[in-house]
């Protein structure tokens, strides 16, 4: 009853007495919030319901999640931990990382096992799901009845399909040499990925989630 108060009106100038350290927490959150959140014209509704819709979007997820594997997943180029000091200059590690650099870094990072438990783990974090619902996709017709929102959702995918164009068209740049330089490494991270329908998944390093799914 008190978060339906909450809801109902402006936050409270105190708190019940007796209310739970969770409570009073979430008050203080409700008042720090509450100058962001003001809703008092049309354009500060539109600014407070994208905050709204922007917070559990895969954005983040998309730019940093499924890119890892690709990278990560060969332990060399980013082991987990070190589990020896650089040699300093004049210390018996010196010579022996002239000798043999390669043994020596083995030998630094993670072992074997850990190794295999940290490539499994990224690859899960960076496998989408067969179900998975990218950004501008509804696993249902039905959503909505109102045309205007069904209209704007129309928009909003040809946008998106717009976006993926362009990133084609950018990948294929040959003036742009951090995707066709020495090593050609297209960009995908933020393809929308919005006109795959084929329910397949996997690493595909690409596709913005519906929602967070982690």
């Amino acid at each position: 009853m008190y978060f339906t108060d909450l809801a109902s009106g402006p936050p409270p100038k105190s708190i019940p007495s007796g209310s739970s350290p969770r409570i009073q927490s979430s008050v203080s959150k409700v008042r720090q919030l509450d100058s962001h959140l003001a809703v008092g014209t049309a354009e500060s509704l539109l600014s407070t319901k994208r905050r709204c819709l922007d917070a559990p979007r895969g954005f983040r997820l998309a730019a940093v999640n499924f890119g890892q594997y690709p990278y990560a997943g060969y332990a060399p180029n980013r082991p987990t931990i070190s589990r020896r000091w650089i040699p300093e200059d004049g210390s018996p590690g010196v010579e022996g990382l002239r000798e043999n650099p390669d043994l020596v870094f083995l030998r630094t990072i993670t072992g074997q096992s850990q190794s295999i438990l940290g490539v499994a783990l990224i690859e899960i974090l960076s496998r989408h799901s067969s179900d998975e619902m990218y950004l501008g996709q509804r696993d249902s017709s039905d959503w909505t009845k109102e045309a205007a929102a069904l209209q704007a959702f129309h928009r909003f995918g040809e946008r998106l399909v717009e976006i993926e164009k362009n990133i084609l068209k950018r990948n294929s740049d040959e003036e742009l040499k951090n995707r066709n330089g020495g090593v050609r490494l297209p960009y995908t991270l933020l393809y929308p990925n919005a006109s795959d329908f084929s329910g397949v998944g996997g690493l595909t390093g690409k596709g913005i989630p519906n929602s967070v799914s982690i």
